[in-house]
């Protein structure tokens, strides 16, 4: 994204115009404080179609970044969002008004459809695929091509059309996966001419993800988050498992990790294990065991003098308040197991290489040699490379 000058903002090759609307009932729905890493051109490709008024239809997993991308253009346009989830219970009322009476007789109320289209605001509907027919037959309506609506409730059986700042999104995950949807009605489907398949991003693109969410992360525990997400991934698709590892989760999952001082399984329990059937919770607790096997005062000796590590998560040594970053390599240089020492006694390190870090958060040990309790480092290190003894 791009801002010019002229009150535009640019997304690949399409601008888009800046609304300055000085209406504080419009200033309320727009969005605020979002990031959106971007993948497979969606932002460029969602500002074109905001460009020309057409409706999107945007399909994908739960949790690939469907709602998050709208909602960020949004933002950066100053423009009103608003969002409602058909859960298969909402009704016509909530979706186009109805009439209430009060000590003065009856009156019309908009709802959230006719508020929008009155007041030039974005609607996303979540979950298109799990609406009432009554629903979804006023949708048709709206997006064809003479574009409105009849209050038919209404006495007057008013005409509604849309403002010029109004623009149709619907999301909906593939329903051949999820309960409680449907197949997309062909009418309805063919009415969206624009449609959007999302997949998950790339690696790559996941672990910038995580990075705009987070003030530091450890790229490399991260990294074997997204590559454990991945592979679980293929066999959701293989239809080999239930629960799909969406970013959200890996967000959740990765958050969490940070709160349990980087004790992944426990973060693993707390954020996904929950959400699974018994057959999924089993392969994915074997995943989590196998790829992030923690040192748990199983050292064998190989804390002597020369060996390298590399810190899982934050560390306060014994000897200062002081943090360690989570990446930051150390080499031993005094150790009890070279004199035949054991757990509980100390080991001096020396800082080689700080890992990332929030300045603001965390000081570095000001001292080269840091002095660790070995029962502190429990499930916090790992054996980077084993060297000679110097």
């Amino acid at each position: 994204m791009i801002q010019l000058k002229n009150k535009q903002v640019k997304f690949g090759k399409v601008h888009l115009h800046v609304n300055k609307s000085a209406d504080p009932q419009h200033d309320q729905f727009v969005p605020k404080g979002n990031k959106y890493v971007d993948h497979d051109k969606m932002l460029e490709t969602l500002a074109h179609a905001i460009e020309a008024d057409k409706p999107v239809l945007l399909i994908g997993e739960t949790g690939t970044g469907k709602t998050s991308a709208v909602r960020y253009l949004a933002q950066e346009t100053g423009n009103a969002f608003r969002r409602l989830n058909l859960n298969g219970a909402t009704t016509v009322d909530e979706f186009v008004g109805k009439i209430l009476i009060d000590e003065k007789g009856t009156y019309w109320t908009d709802g959230i459809l006719v508020d929008a289209m009155r007041n030039g605001h974005w609607l996303l509907i979540d979950e298109i695929n799990a609406g009432l027919p009554e629903i979804l037959f006023v949708l048709q309506s709206l997006l064809d091509d003479d574009k409105y609506i009849v209050l038919s409730d209404k006495k007057d059986r008013e005409i509604v059309r849309p403002h010029p700042n109004f623009r149709l999104f619907a999301t909906c995950n593939p329903s051949d996966n999820y309960s409680g949807t449907k197949e997309m009605n062909k009418a309805l489907l063919s009415r969206f001419p624009i449609v959007l398949e999302i997949g998950f991003p790339t690696p790559d693109k996941e672990l910038d993800v995580m990075k705009s969410k987070f003030k530091s992360v450890n790229e490399d525990l991260a990294s074997r988050m997204i590559d454990m997400a991945n592979d679980l991934r293929n066999g959701y698709k293989e239809h080999k498992m239930d629960f799909c590892f969406s970013t959200r989760e890996l967000i959740n999952w990765y958050e969490m990790q940070e709160f349990t001082g980087g004790d992944v399984k426990l973060a693993a329990k707390y954020t996904i294990l929950g959400k699974c059937n018994k057959t999924d919770k089993e392969v994915i607790e074997q995943h989590v065991q196998t790829r992030f096997k923690a040192i748990e005062k199983e050292y064998d000796g190989d804390l002597k003098v020369g060996t390298v590590i590399r810190a899982e998560a934050n560390i306060v040594p014994y000897s200062t308040k002081d943090t360690v970053p989570a990446g930051s390599v150390l080499r031993v240089i005094k150790s009890p197991w070279d004199r035949g020492g054991n757990i509980g006694m100390t080991v001096m390190m020396k800082l080689e290489r700080p890992g990332a870090h929030d300045p603001s958060k965390i000081s570095l040990p000001k001292k080269p040699d840091i002095v660790f309790k070995l029962d502190d480092l429990s499930g916090r290190i790992r054996i980077e490379e084993a060297t000679a003894t110097l």
